[in-house]
């Protein structure tokens, strides 16, 4: 047994106290070698978890994906095309040095720098948590306390509402920014990824460390940031593109230098989930009620029916949906009375009464009250994206605090 498997048993034992303590042993030993190797890492669970998620505003962003295949040498696998680019370029080149010099080795354990995983689509996967969701949230009307009779479109949002709070479903998350937020995204969503050794376990920390500690995995990681790409440092073997290397801005912009570089990847490449998000919440609670309404032996359900909800209401809807996924309104928020309110439902008052003032006032002017640039869409995006970034930010404080 390596001495590293020996000081570090994180992963690999049930003890708490221990997992706890391995862990601070290997962030430490993370931050020595990066300063030993001259590598850069990034921490994209303390420092960074929504890397490649929210744009520099902290609005939630998705790629505007355009996929390309990384070559035969990895068969089938896609990937964003600067990313694909990137990559391609920094493994040509360290092959072709590992074939003139025996100081560039590629680590044993990363099978000839041949990609396993990349990008994954968000949309697809989205979808299918909101099939998950969707048969997680009907069981209260169908087994559970709201099985007795048959509730109208109208009452039938009210008791959503309510359950969507229920401990056992806080996972579960309606919007595709919510989807974002949750335990069911994975890193290669963003697509910024690119991982040489997926069947690694990156909750052993021993493993880790016997692969920075390789000979050859200073070249390879020294390379890796010279073309654009960090070292994950949770899971060494993954590579995470730098976007703020020179390398790969370039690469992104590729010869188009008319904008600030984010100005530009954000236009170009990046999508912000939340103006969909409205619809899409509105369109999951008519499916839910459509399932409802099947099991509960109504075949179909009239249009009057879902119309019968004035867009206030959706509106109010919509707002605590999205400041549940944000982590703003919880359990204790939904069922405070009006008379003693907590902060979080103060919140939540806060942005809606804004959001229908918005309403009526564009509506006098004949206007679209929803999608407008001055809306209640964009403005609770603003307000979400604001509560966000005070969210990350109190996070690193008390982080660091510890």
């Amino acid at each position: 047994m390596s001495q590293a498997q020996e000081k570090l048993r994180s992963g690999i034992t049930s003890d708490p106290r221990v997992n706890y303590d391995d862990r601070i042993k290997y962030s430490t030993f993370v931050e020595i070698k990066q300063r030993e190797l001259g590598i850069e890492f990034l921490d994209t669970i303390e420092e960074f978890p929504l890397y490649g998620f929210i744009d520099r505003e902290y609005y939630i962003v998705e790629p505007n994906a355009e996929l390309i295949g990384f070559g035969d040498y990895a068969g089938d696998l896609k990937g964003l095309n600067y990313v694909v680019s990137c990559f391609n370029e920094f493994r040509t080149r360290f092959l072709e040095l590992s074939r003139e010099s025996d100081a560039f080795n590629v680590p044993a354990s990363l099978n000839a720098l041949v990609p396993k995983k990349s990008y994954l689509d968000i949309s697809e996967d989205y979808s299918d948590l909101q099939r998950l969701a969707a048969e997680v949230f009907v069981e209260p009307f169908i087994l559970g306390r709201y099985s007795q009779g048959f509730l109208n479109f109208s009452s039938f949002v009210d008791a959503l509402d309510e359950i969507i709070f229920d401990d056992d479903k806080k996972q579960y998350k309606i919007t595709k920014s919510g989807f974002v937020l949750s335990t069911f995204a994975k890193a290669y969503h963003s697509g910024l990824y690119v991982d040489l050794a997926p069947g690694m376990n990156p909750s052993i920390d021993y493993q880790k460390v016997d692969l920075i500690s390789d000979p050859s995995y200073k070249c390879f990681a020294q390379m890796a940031n010279d073309y654009g790409f960090y070292l994950d440092k949770n899971c060494p073997w993954r590579l995470i593109l730098n976007l703020s290397s020179r390398y790969a801005q370039e690469n992104i912009r590729n010869g188009n230098f008319s904008r600030e570089f984010y100005d530009f990847y954000s236009e170009e490449y990046l999508m912000r989930t939340g103006p969909d998000d409205y619809w899409n919440l509105k369109s999951f609670y008519k499916r839910m009620y459509l399932k409802y309404s099947i099991a509960k032996g109504k075949e179909t359900v009239q249009t009057l029916e879902y119309n019968s909800i004035p867009e206030e209401r959706w509106i109010k809807t919509y707002v605590i949906n999205r400041l549940r996924e944000i982590g703003e309104f919880r359990n204790v928020d939904f069922y405070s009375s009006d008379d003693s309110p907590t902060e979080g439902k103060k919140t939540l008052k806060k942005i809606l009464t804004s959001a229908l003032e918005r309403y009526n006032i564009i509506s006098n002017q004949n206007l679209q009250q929803l999608s407008h640039n001055s809306g209640v869409i964009l403005y609770i995006e603003d307000q979400c994206a604001k509560l966000l970034e005070e969210r990350i930010k109190r996070a690193k404080i008390d982080s660091t605090d510890t």
